[in-house]
């Protein structure tokens, strides 16, 4: 575990990376803006060239503003392979902890020697060296932090990169603010490229999500201030994301769900304002037993394995999904309680 103190926490991360030569720094499933800045950071931080450090994410490149990003700033980052693990001697993971891996065969057994993550801390597993702070807003405010105190040089394509981690994870401050998330947005703001941000929040899906959008529209059901959708087989689990934002901007909604079935999961995004709401805790406490759940105060997701529904449900259907998410969720948010779907009896 990292002391508090900035310097002593540098120390500790320089000292474990000098047990290894080559690091390989994962991002789990779909890279986003914070786990790409933060492991561009990382890399940096470390003093890391190609050659003896390799960026990998475990999933695909999914959202339009993510490849864009990756393009911009040109950030050498690509798919896992399993031969990765006997390359390289030391493993980290930013924006993500051990336990996330756990639906991963390759991975779930691993060591981890570095972890940073802004995430609520998981149980049942050690590194050599932790950073987990869930008050802040991103892991690129902790990242930030780091090159600070290491006195490198704070670059336009680590700013810009850091910056918009920051800021998507944030919303641009509105979703959570720590003094350390205002601090790092300052620092960032006046050494980024805006041309690059703008460009990047511009890509925001191709032409075919539009047929998502639309089932998400025609599916939706409301009942108070909840709106909620089951999209059915999706492409990529952002697709979800990018729908359950779409669907926070309608003004009398404050909570949305969004769930899509992909690569044999079902994963359901929530979101909602925070007002004497908390996200993150609905989806433990109603999907943790069985599956990946969590989150912050204003999002949060769940992902299940297909395989875990199946022992609850006689057929998983489309339609059988939906009712188990409406009477799952609704135990714990009982406007759900109004909505329609088939019964589902647990």
């Amino acid at each position: 575990m990292a002391g508090r103190d900035p310097s002593r926490r540098l120390e500790l991360l320089r000292e474990v990376v000098a047990k290894g030569e080559k690091l390989l720094i994962l991002i789990y499933r779909n890279p986003d803006p914070d786990a790409l800045g933060s492991a561009l950071a990382l890399r940096k931080l470390l003093r890391k060239t190609g050659e003896n450090c390799t960026l990998a994410y475990t999933g695909e490149v999914g959202r339009p503003e993510n490849a864009a990003m990756i393009k911009l700033l040109r950030i050498p980052v690509v798919a896992f392979e399993k031969s990765m693990l006997r390359k390289h001697s030391l493993l980290a993971v930013v924006d993500a902890q051990p336990g996330f891996f756990m639906d991963n065969p390759d991975l779930a057994e691993v060591h981890f020697s570095i972890v940073i993550d802004h995430h609520p801390r998981h149980k049942g597993f050690s590194a050599d060296f932790e950073d987990i702070r869930p008050s802040f807003g991103s892991t690129s405010t902790i990242m930030t932090e780091y090159i600070r105190q290491s006195r490198l040089k704070m670059t336009t394509t680590m700013a810009t990169a850091l910056y918009y981690g920051l800021e998507t994870d944030t919303a641009s401050l509105q979703r959570v603010a720590t003094d350390a998330d205002i601090a790092a947005f300052r620092y960032l703001r006046s050494r980024v490229n805006m041309h690059i941000i703008r460009k990047v929040k511009q890509s925001h899906f191709p032409l075919r999500a539009l047929d998502y959008f639309a089932t998400a529209i025609v599916k939706k059901q409301t009942a108070g201030e909840v709106i909620f959708s089951h999209l059915g087989m999706v492409e990529v689990s952002d697709v979800c994301v990018q729908v359950a934002d779409f669907f926070m901007g309608i003004y009398e909604m404050g909570w949305a769900i969004v769930s899509g079935i992909t690569e044999g999961e079902l994963v359901v995004v929530l979101r909602c304002d925070g007002y004497k709401k908390d996200a993150g805790k609905l989806a433990s406490d109603v999907f943790g037993s069985v599956g990946s759940a969590g989150g912050h105060r204003t999002m949060a997701r769940a992902e299940i394995l297909l395989a875990e529904l199946q022992t609850a449900l006689p057929k998983v259907t489309n339609e059988a999904i939906e009712g188990y998410l409406i009477s799952m969720i609704g135990k714990r948010l009982k406007p759900l309680r109004r909505l329609t779907g088939l019964t589902y009896l647990p």
